[in-house]
């Protein structure tokens, strides 16, 4: 878990709108789904609504995951939710090898002294693609976990 929580301290601040995220996971380039230049990797970006790929990005969904197999034959990935208190931004998942949160894409989010933002997200290592290593399971559980 990558978890913040900010407080203005002396003033109230101003968060965005940036297009810079929150949080950005590069991957390794076997899970990548093509390079930088656009030659196809072999690896795969999902979601959990079912979308791949390019039709990730700029989508709201409950998780997205990149997947794929090593020069070893060993197929692994990486999975990403967001906390509750993130309200569900729209992900940034491009197919040459990021995935990024970003709250503050579209608008100001302003703070004033004596509030707080609180932002997180999981990031989840996993042996298989996704459906072997039940990545819908466990956001489930960190739902439960995360709802109280």
């Amino acid at each position: 878990d990558v978890r913040s929580q900010l407080r203005p301290t002396d003033r109230d601040i101003r968060l965005g709108p940036s297009r810079h995220g929150y949080f950005t996971v590069r991957v390794a380039d076997h899970l990548r789904v093509v390079d930088p230049n656009g030659e196809r990797q072999g690896g795969r970006l999902i979601d959990s609504e079912g979308r791949e790929n390019e039709e990730v990005c700029w989508q709201h969904a409950d998780w997205v995951d990149y997947y794929g197999t090593d020069e070893q034959g060993r197929t692994a990935g990486i999975a990403v939710f967001q906390f509750p208190t993130l309200r569900n931004s729209a992900w940034y998942a491009a197919t040459y090898g990021t995935i990024r949160v970003n709250p503050f894409r579209k608008g100001a989010t302003f703070v004033n002294r004596g509030e707080e933002v609180d932002l997180g997200i999981r990031v989840v290592a996993h042996d298989g693609d996704p459906v072997e290593a039940g990545v819908a399971e466990l956001y489930e559980a960190f739902q439960e976990e995360t709802s109280g």
